[in-house]
């Protein structure tokens, strides 16, 4: 026996305790040498942390990347995972607890620090170009669905769908950006700039007509509009600026275009005209002529009192 002789004169309680703990240390030598192996060969899965986390006691992001079952931190610090469980080089040990999906979602280490992984929300509805229908993305916390009923998740500033193509997340407000493996790309959508325009040089007013994010105008030109930004199909692009009821589009061939302000009546029978039948529009129509008959009537009245005649004589009374 390679065990050491229990020395004469101790105890038969004693000696079954001191076996019990050589036991005890066989079986962990033995219990980390099989996990050591058995990922060498790739017997215990472990876990793949990599991803971005936001620590509860920083405001900073850290990175994890990993390699099999080693990694590195964006700290500079390392790691190696067996199954579910991390241990960074200076012995603090982590939980990795998992997502729905079976991807990590949180890293609870032993020095009382949680890690919970963290992602871009692309809610929103983008347009493809290639051109294509818009689609609509909405996410809950890191897993989404598109329109089109495909699938997807975020990992920092990446997007997997569930048939592995992936998109890189380019994150600017309206203007956000996903550039996906396939050759596609989505744009954050868009203003909508429907309206009657008047444009800057002088010229006869326009109206644009929009759906979704694409449109036509009076003049026949077609343009889609992708966040403050429309284009117009020959390649001359126009930044959208709205304040309030006020809009203005600056071209890039040095036109300006700004919206018609309607006035409530205008608005009204823009809205109403073509609902009304044909005696209601007769008589809108009389109505009008004779108002403006009396208006007329009323002015030259007016003049007829204040301008002198020819001959000098007084004003009428």
């Amino acid at each position: 026996s390679c065990l050491t002789p229990v020395p004469k004169g101790l105890s038969t309680r004693f000696q079954r305790l001191l076996a019990a703990t050589t036991m005890m240390f066989l079986f962990i030598v033995l219990a980390i040498a099989g996990v050591t192996c058995a990922n060498a060969e790739g017997g215990l899965p472990c876990i793949d942390i990599a991803g971005v986390y936001l620590s509860d006691v920083s405001s900073q992001d850290v990175t994890l990347s990993q390699h099999g079952c080693s990694g590195l931190s964006s700290d500079g610090w390392a790691y190696s995972v067996a199954g579910n469980l991390a241990m960074i080089d200076n012995g603090v040990m982590g939980t990795v607890e998992k997502d729905i999906d079976g991807g990590p979602s949180t890293i609870v280490w032993s020095n009382g620090i949680t890690y919970t992984k963290t992602c871009v929300d692309i809610t929103s509805v983008y347009i493809p170009s290639p051109a294509a229908p818009a689609v609509t993305l909405k996410q809950s916390q890191c897993h989404g669905r598109s329109s089109d009923d495909w699938t997807y998740s975020v990992v920092g500033n990446q997007a997997t769908i569930d048939n592995g193509i992936t998109g890189d997340i380019l994150p600017a407000g309206s203007r956000t950006t996903i550039t996906w493996s396939n050759g596609i790309t989505y744009t954050k959508a868009c203003l909508d700039i429907t309206g009657v325009y008047i444009p800057n040089p002088s010229a006869h007013s326009v109206t644009l007509e929009q759906s979704e994010c694409r449109g036509r105008s009076s003049d026949g030109w077609t343009f889609t509009v992708a966040g403050n930004e429309a284009t117009i199909d020959n390649g001359i692009t126009g930044t959208i600026l709205q304040a309030g009821s006020q809009t203005t589009i600056t071209w890039s061939n040095s036109i300006a275009y700004t919206k018609a302000a309607e006035s409530n009546a205008l608005a009204w029978i823009s809205n109403n005209v073509s609902n009304l039948n044909g005696s209601a529009i007769a008589t809108f129509l009389v109505a009008l002529a004779s108002s403006t008959v009396m208006a007329l009537i009323t002015i030259q009245r007016w003049r007829d009192r204040r301008v002198p005649s020819v001959n000098n004589e007084p004003f009428l009374s």
